[in-house]
């Protein structure tokens, strides 16, 4: 499997550990996603969850430079995004 481990983070609340990791396309993710699930069952918590990402707004500290796009996705975005500025 071509997946890229990112960031681990151990982390409290509702999940134990946050993996953010990068795949070529949505079935490879899942297949990883899985494998995760089976090998690690006995340590989980809860139910993991996968989720993607659809737009990111900052990435490690850094403002998206294309983030004017995501008006087309939420009207009232430019409102918040320039009381930030």
């Amino acid at each position: 499997m071509k997946v890229r481990i990112i960031d681990v983070f151990y982390v409290d609340r509702e999940y134990d550990c946050f993996i953010k990791f990068s795949a070529p396309d949505s079935i490879t993710a899942r297949k990883y996603y899985e494998k995760l699930r089976v090998t690690y069952k006995d340590f989980f918590r809860g139910d993991p969850s996968l989720s993607n990402v659809v737009f990111p707004i900052a990435n490690s500290g850094k403002l998206n430079p294309e983030i004017e796009k995501l008006y087309d996705f939420v009207p009232e975005a430019e409102e918040i995004i320039e009381t930030k500025r």
